[in-house]
């Protein structure tokens, strides 16, 4: 629309004749005066914040592991150590399995031979459960250790994690997680899906494992989103008091978690039979 000067001619003040001719010019080329304020602000200052990328803070920060604690005045108290116990098939049914299951002998684990030493849990973090749809987010690497309680050869297949900012003696890799910080806000938790797979420098098998302990489980039912069956699920947290995660123990039937003098969670973990 082109916006013009109205004008309004008296008929009675003209003479002659009752026709009259009048030129109206006509200009088709828009007028900028008075707009340099709207240019700058609806068209030059937009165009330049597009032409620039956003600034995305990067900076990671560590989340330290708690249990849900209603005796507490935060609610919660810090967890101690995790332990990732591992179950593996033996005739169609999971059994508590220890390392000599798995092709190991009394003097791999005794002596820590590179066999032993090199094998490890891996703990691959993603952000959806949905398979078809999620990324990567990290991975942890927990190798395995030594443990001196029991016969070498028969000690559990698990890898237990702990606080080593504390106790030293323990295995610190795994037990924090670390994230991005502006992605975790402090009203809704930030959900993440850890599934774990065991690498055997033994005999160079790669194990998957899942959350269900029904070993004839179909993979249309474990592919299944929000099931609970095949990832297990971490929020990540923060208040006035820090940065922390929680593994939830209303997603999967996995996750039980100990108040005590040493609080702990016990993650179980079982082989995957259909993939």
């Amino acid at each position: 629309m082109i916006h013009v000067n109205k004008y309004k001619i008296r008929t009675a003040n003209l003479s002659g004749s009752t026709h009259f001719n009048f030129e109206v010019p006509f200009n088709q080329v828009p007028s900028l005066l008075g707009q340099t304020d709207i240019i700058n602000e609806k068209f030059v200052k937009i165009q330049v914040e597009e032409s620039i990328n956003p600034i995305l803070d990067y900076e990671k920060v560590r989340f330290a592991p708690i249990i849900s604690d209603t005796n507490k005045i935060k609610g919660y108290s810090e967890c101690d150590f995790i332990n990732y116990k591992l179950m593996t098939l033996s005739d169609n049914a999971y059994i508590n399995t220890t390392w000599a299951d798995i092709g190991f002998g009394y003097n791999d684990i005794l002596f820590k031979k590179n066999s032993y030493t090199k094998s490890f849990l891996r703990l691959d973090f993603y952000d959806s459960d949905i398979g078809t749809k999620q990324q990567l987010l990290f991975f942890k690497t927990i190798f395995a250790s030594n443990n001196t309680n029991g016969t070498p050869n028969f000690l559990p297949l698990e890898f237990k994690v702990g606080n080593s900012i504390k106790d030293r003696n323990r295995d610190g890799e795994g037990f924090f997680l670390y994230y991005f910080k502006e992605d975790v806000v402090p009203t809704i938790p930030t959900k993440i899906y850890m599934r774990a797979t065991l690498q055997n420098s033994k005999n160079g098998k790669s194990t998957t494992f899942m959350s269900s302990s029904n070993p004839m489980i179909s993979i249309d039912e474990l592919a299944k989103t929000e099931s609970g069956m095949l990832y297990t699920r971490y929020l990540l947290k923060r208040n006035d008091y820090g940065y922390y995660y929680e593994i939830d123990e209303t997603y999967s039937n996995n996750i039980s978690s100990v108040l005590g003098y040493e609080n702990n969670y016990t993650v179980n973990l079982y082989q995957i039979s259909v993939l």
